[in-house]
């Protein structure tokens, strides 16, 4: 009976500790999705990973608490049916969110962080450019070589654009990290927009990115992972 009652106790105090761990908070409201269920998933190196989720009521709001990130920024983001906000999280911030379920891949408002905000820029970008190459490839009044001029061009001065604005700029960032692994999606497939591997000219970006992480994150499994 002794040795069961200090298991428990030392049960209890784990709990507890868990519970003082530090967090990060992520709040808002979501207007007219009345019994739809919120997801709050992280996006880890190893997949996707569901944290928690609520079934928003008459006033769409919500708010969820997780264990914040130690070492390097971690990248999140909050589901509910088909539609995604993607967010990124340093330490023990506060992010809000305010959008319509109509319109939430592009309509939502986000505080918190700048490499939040700056990641809501790029993903409204990469879904416009996404949108023009599946037009491209649909356009049965362009000949195959011009289509793929055309997505070539398109997609090279997309990563211009990123580039300039997003990765060179402040290369250890969350925002530059997201930037740089941008996976895009058309006819053919979902592909990775910066490769190194198929494209030399990308080594600059993933260099920038990498040594800028490493010198900030050197142990971050990230910095790893882009090493």
């Amino acid at each position: 009976m002794k040795k069961t009652l200090v298991t428990i106790a030392a049960g209890a105090m784990m709990l507890a500790a868990c519970d003082n761990s530090p967090k990060f908070q992520v709040s808002g409201t979501i207007e007219g999705a009345k019994d739809s269920t919120l997801h709050l998933i992280q996006n880890t190196l190893d997949g996707v990973q569901k944290l928690s989720s609520v079934k928003l009521k008459e006033d769409g709001a919500f708010s969820f608490k997780a264990a914040a990130p130690t070492g390097a920024p971690e990248f999140y983001a909050l589901q509910i049916g088909g539609h995604i906000i993607n967010f990124a999280v340093d330490s023990t911030e506060h992010i809000t969110i305010a959008a319509q379920l109509p319109t939430l891949k592009d309509g939502y408002t986000i505080e918190g962080n700048e490499s939040s905000k700056k990641i809501k820029e790029i993903s409204l970008k990469q879904q416009k450019l996404q949108a023009r190459l599946i037009e491209i490839e649909q356009n049965e009044d362009m000949l195959p070589g011009d289509q793929r001029d055309s997505i070539e061009n398109l997609a090279n001065a997309y990563k211009e654009s990123m580039k300039k604005d997003y990765i060179l700029t402040d290369p250890a960032s969350a925002a530059a990290y997201y930037a740089v692994c941008q996976s895009i999606t058309d006819l053919g497939g979902t592909y990775m927009l910066f490769n190194p591997v198929s494209d030399r000219k990308d080594i600059k970006c993933y260099a920038a990115v990498a040594t800028a992480w490493d010198g900030k994150y050197p142990d971050a499994p990230r910095t790893q992972q882009l090493c």
